[in-house]
């Protein structure tokens, strides 16, 4: 199981249930936004065709994370500070795929791997080229 944040991966699956590379994501009750999102995910599911059963659990969860949000309180989503966890979502070896920017448009595509991660700087090599590149990840939203 791969979580999204380094510091997560203390938690596990120990009926392995869910595959050893699989993504998840897990949302926080202290989290201000996990309650909505719950909800949202909810409403997706069921128009997806999900069992009521598993889509009105669902909403139960969020309406306990509001709960307990008035009674403990709530911040806003944030990532560990530098050495807290291991660069968020980004893992040495992760494959990724690129959607091009104006500051390389001519990469898009898949078969990237990230080759190495040096502080917010990532080195990307392209599986069937060996190119690389480098990716600040200061630049991913522009």
């Amino acid at each position: 199981m791969k979580h999204a944040r380094k510091d997560y991966d203390r938690i596990q699956d120990p009926a392995g249930l869910i595959g050893e590379d699989e993504p998840v994501f897990l949302l926080r009750a202290k989290d201000t936004v996990a309650p909505k999102a719950v909800r949202a995910w909810a409403d997706l599911a069921d128009a997806a065709g999900a069992s009521r059963v598993i889509v009105l659990a669902a909403i139960a969860q969020s309406e306990r994370m509001e709960r307990w949000q008035a009674e403990n309180g709530r911040k806003v989503p944030d990532m560990p500070e530098k050495g807290e966890a291991d660069h968020g979502a980004f893992y040495e070896g992760q494959e990724v795929e690129y959607k091009g920017t104006k500051h390389a448009p001519d990469r898009k595509g898949s078969g990237w791997r990230i080759f190495k991660i040096q502080g917010r700087v990532l080195t990307v090599r392209s599986m069937k080229t060996f190119e690389e590149w480098q990716v600040d990840l200061g630049h991913l939203h522009e």
